[in-house]
């Protein structure tokens, strides 16, 4: 087992940077993002550095041009089509936010509602692009919004929980069940500019769109001032692509 020293330095060495998915059409994709959710283009030389660099991957950053970067590639067949379970953004103002979504062609599923189990603060949800599930939240400190965490699809909880607390030395901040729909695990990073990552499970009944699994790239923040078994696992990956449980493409990289 992890020591708690060796856990709160493991928290140092990794972020989420950047969820990559493949959409039957980049451009499209790009515009409603750009319209929809106020994202800004981002030239591969900004990217670079951070994320390893695809020909035919456009990059979005978000307003606040904090948190993961978002990454369109194209699909070359249907089932190739990737999604991520939902992006959550925490937003200035969650009913502009909601018009912005519809008026550039995304479904608001629900209308944003105080949510008393997080202090009162209002969530949203629509369907952007491909279908794609965006949870908005109204959050004080974003001056327009920002990709505050990327949702992905698992099969056991607990398993994908402990999967990630290893791989990545984060810690699990909420568990939190929305009735009929899903439950999730919110898994947190103690490192400045990073996503969460939320873990859901959905709950038997549930329809989901059949896409597979987007592509998770994560920073090494710390590679080669390793100290304790786990740094010296998050040195061995970096710069490798892995697999979890689920079939999520890993790529760590070092910064």
């Amino acid at each position: 087992m992890t020591s708690i020293e060796d856990k709160e330095h493991a928290q140092d060495v990794a972020r989420l940077d950047a969820v990559i998915l493949s959409v039957t059409d980049p451009q499209v994709a790009k515009a409603f993002y750009q319209a929809g959710a106020n994202m800004q283009s981002v030239t591969s030389r900004d990217v670079a550095g951070r994320v390893a660099l695809s020909e035919d991957t456009l990059w979005l950053k978000a307003a606040d041009g904090r948190g993961a970067l978002l990454g369109l590639k194209p699909a070359k067949t249907a089932s190739e089509k990737t999604g991520a379970a939902k992006l959550v953004f925490y937003v200035k103002d969650v009913d502009r936010y909601a018009d912005a979504l519809v008026a550039a062609g995304g479904e608001l599923v629900l209308s944003p509602v105080a949510q008393p189990g997080l202090g009162g603060m209002r969530v949203g949800f629509g369907r952007g692009f491909d279908g794609q599930l965006i949870e908005f939240v109204g959050m004080p400190d974003a001056d327009h919004s920002y990709l505050s965490a990327v949702g992905i699809s698992v099969s056991d909880l607990e398993v994908s929980r402990d999967y990630y607390l290893q791989y990545l030395g984060w810690s699990q901040t909420h568990f939190l069940s929305v009735p009929e729909q899903y439950d999730e695990y919110i898994m947190m990073p103690a490192v400045t500019g990073s996503s969460a990552l939320v873990l859901m499970w959905w709950q038997p009944g549930v329809n989901l769109l059949p896409v597979a699994p987007p592509e998770l790239v994560f920073s090494s923040l710390t590679v080669g001032h390793s100290r304790g078994d786990h740094n010296a696992e998050m040195e061995s990956v970096a710069g490798s692509e892995s697999l979890d449980p689920d079939g999520h493409a890993l790529m760590m990289v070092a910064q």
